[in-house]
């Protein structure tokens, strides 16, 4: 109950302005920049934090227990150098890591189907450069 209310607080408080995907001038600014700082085709930055839950529900204890027995939830984050998200997941039970975390991830899913990045964009994945198909 408590995340939920945290995340529904973090979308009504947040969301309109941040909580959503770049608009394209925002998208080619994040670009530019990050091609003059030397990261050409680099859109955003994926973060992965664990949050320790105190007051984690029995009834998740177990879903949510890290190696060390403590009750952790995840936090992804995607964003610019001006932290401005436009990606927010929070969850993966069971037994994670970047790897695991990532690909339970709706962000992830839009990346393989080929719903993001837009098309026409260049992107950057594991160290090499590509352009979208319909360019």
């Amino acid at each position: 109950m408590t995340v939920h209310k945290i995340v529904h607080f973090i979308i009504a408080r947040f969301g309109p302005e941040y909580l959503r995907l770049p608009n394209d001038f925002e998208l080619n600014k994040m670009l530019r920049h990050n091609a003059a700082r030397g990261m050409p085709s680099c859109i955003g930055a994926i973060n992965c934090s664990l949050w320790q839950w105190r007051a984690c529900p029995t009834a998740l204890a177990g879903q949510l227990q890290n190696h060390k027995g403590r009750r952790t939830v995840v936090l992804k984050t995607v964003c610019d150098e001006d932290t401005y998200i436009y990606h927010m997941y929070i969850g993966c039970a069971g037994r994670r890591n970047d790897l695991n975390v990532l690909k339970s991830s709706p962000l992830y899913h839009d990346f393989v189907m080929g719903a993001w990045p837009p098309r026409g964009k260049p992107t950057k994945d594991a160290g090499t450069c590509s352009k979208s198909a319909d360019q």
